[in-house]
């Protein structure tokens, strides 16, 4: 109870903290992939996090406490900070059946930005941000920070070279969800009573971390993560009449190696409507 209250009061005194450049238990940094910007082209940017042991920031989904970070950008004109890239994250149980999805340790959380095709050769540019965000253990304290970063601009033909920041970028990349391919799905999906079963063959455990904008789970803290390659998540409509499983899938393999991690989006009044063909009595999913 306690800390949940807490979460309530960060919310209330979150602007002020920013103000401040709080960092405490979370450090963050304003990196490039690369050394350089290219006219007319996407460069990467990220915020970078590095957390204290035993304290965690928040992913961009279904918690019960705790707010994901956000970037607040002041990017100079004709530069635009597209939508973060949110690696999967890991469960977290607490007493009281509190459950939440975050980060431990460090997290890079990577964005696009569009550069104008009208930038010169040699010219240098500034972006700055004001990120704030929520970190917590046994209580939460808001942070932010003004962080900057500049970047020259180099011509098409001589090319960015990756920055030294360039394998914080690959790292994150290996823990962004993909969507289901369109042949030989890995998953299979069948509704039935107010359920939804989630079965990637093969799998030696499946974790599934809701997004929002869609159906509520009600049982979740204890449906969503099993041992085994099956999983059945109780559901109803969201209070928008949502119908959709958005979320993201974590399919462990019986062979040692890196886990696959699936985005899910399917409209789950649709799922069970398909007509089976002759040897195929499952529905499954394309992210329709």
């Amino acid at each position: 109870m306690m800390r949940t209250l807490m979460v309530g009061v960060a919310s209330l005194v979150f602007g002020a903290a920013a103000a401040v450049a709080q960092e405490e238990h979370a450090k963050v940094r304003l990196i490039s992939e690369t050394k350089a910007l290219m006219p007319g082209k996407t460069a990467w940017l990220a915020l970078h996090f590095e957390i204290d042991d035993k304290w965690h920031l928040y992913w961009n989904g279904i918690n019960d406490s705790g707010f994901a970070p956000r970037l607040n950008p002041e990017f100079p004109e004709g530069y635009k900070a597209g939508e973060f890239l949110w690696p999967a994250p890991k469960r977290y149980v607490q007493p009281g059946d509190i459950l939440d999805h975050i980060y431990e340790n460090h997290v890079t959380l990577m964005f696009p930005v569009e550069v104008p095709g009208s930038v010169a050769p040699g010219e240098r540019v500034e972006f700055k941000a004001s990120p704030e965000w929520l970190v917590c253990h046994d209580v939460c304290l808001p942070g932010g920070a003004d962080v900057k970063l500049t970047l020259p601009v180099v011509d098409q033909d001589e090319g960015a070279p990756a920055s030294d920041d360039a394998g914080l970028f690959a790292k994150a990349r290996l823990r962004l969800p993909k969507p289901l391919p369109k042949d030989n799905v890995p998953v299979v999906i069948n509704v039935a009573e107010g359920k939804v079963s989630i079965q990637a063959v093969g799998a030696a455990e499946l974790a599934y971390y809701p997004g929002l904008n869609g159906v509520v789970y009600p049982s979740l803290i204890k449906e969503g993560q099993r041992k085994g390659d099956k999983l059945v998540l109780s559901f109803r409509k969201g209070t928008d009449g949502a119908s959709r499983l958005k979320g993201v899938l974590e399919v462990k393999p019986q062979e040692p190696g890196e886990p696959m991690l699936w985005q899910l989006d399917v409209d789950l009044e649709s799922v069970n409507k398909a007509t089976p063909g002759p040897s195929d009595t499952d529905t499954r999913s394309r992210g329709d």
